[in-house]
Formats: C-alpha cells, structure tokens, sequence
C-alpha cells in the first residue's frame, strides 16, 4: 500500500504525536524548521526521507552533554540520541508518529558493538531510519533491543552482560 499523506491520521498511539521534555515538537522554531522541510514532500514517507537526510546534514557528529531536539537545533551538534531527538521533534511537528530505539550499532572503527539510539516512523507501519549515519533505512549492522526515550533506555540494563556476539569474516 501507498504511504500516507501528511498528518498521518491512523496511528497505533497518540503517544508518538505527542511533546516530550527531550523531543520538543511543539515550539515554534521546530514547527516552523519542519513545515520547510517537508513543503515539497507529498506523502509522509517522502517527508520523514526529507528530515531524515536534513538532520544528518544539519548536525555535526560531535558528543555533547545536553540532547534535547531544541539543543540539538540551536548548537548544531549532537551525538545518536541529538540526533534521533531532533528527527522525532521534527517528525510528530510533521503529523507523523515517531519513536525512539535503543540498541547496539556495529562500528568498524571500533571493531565492536556500541550503544546507539535511531528513530521509527509510522507510515502504515513502523518503519527505522538512521539519521545519524544518514541512512534511509536501518542494516544489519543494527539491533533494536529496546523502544521508548527513558523506559527502553533503562530496559537496555536487562541486556548488558547477557548479549554475546561472533563476528565471522568471509
């Protein structure tokens, strides 16, 4: 089926519209910020594309102290949670239901697993884009273990010491 246009009007919960005190999708600057990116767009899938690719140019990948959507706006930096913040303030600005996950990412840099955070969009279903490298869609290189700013971030306690992972080389 076709994405829906904008705002999306089934949505799974009203919490994903919703302000948050990190994801500030109410003020006027984001409003304003997300109404120009998404002004050319015709569906909701195209606009979470558009902010999507703004955010990851829009932000430099530098680690910072404070992550709320509007810091993240106002400084132009941000680590994985900036800029999954910025993209979900920008999205529910939008009309479109938006989420946060927590999981790992792997880094060749760092020949490991790190935390990483990244959004999902409602678009008749829940479908995962990473800002933050600026992909349109989440790889492999990717595991979602948790949803949700604050209790999917304290579920990833859960997790620590229980995950094992094998890298096997071709």
């Amino acid at each position: 089926s076709s994405p829906p246009p904008l705002p999306v009007k089934d949505i799974p919960d009203p919490a994903y519209l919703e302000e948050t005190p990190e994801i500030q999708s109410k003020h006027g600057l984001l409003r304003g910020q997300a109404r120009v990116i998404t002004e050319k767009t015709s569906n909701a899938w195209e606009a979470a594309l558009a902010i999507n690719h703004w955010v990851h140019g829009y932000l430099d990948k530098v680690l910072v102290d404070s992550f709320t959507a509007l810091d993240a706006f106002h400084n132009r930096q941000g680590e994985c949670q900036s800029h999954t913040n910025l993209f979900i303030a920008l999205a529910r600005a939008s009309g479109i239901p938006a989420r946060v996950v927590n999981g790992l990412v792997y880094s060749k840099q760092y020949k490991g697993f790190l935390y990483h955070a990244w959004p999902e969009v409602y678009v008749g279903g829940w479908r995962a884009l990473d800002p933050t490298f600026g992909q349109d869609a989440v790889d492999a290189t990717h595991i979602k273990l948790s949803v949700g700013s604050h209790e999917g971030a304290i579920k990833l306690v859960e997790f620590l010491g229980q995950v094992g992972v094998e890298l096997y080389e071709n």
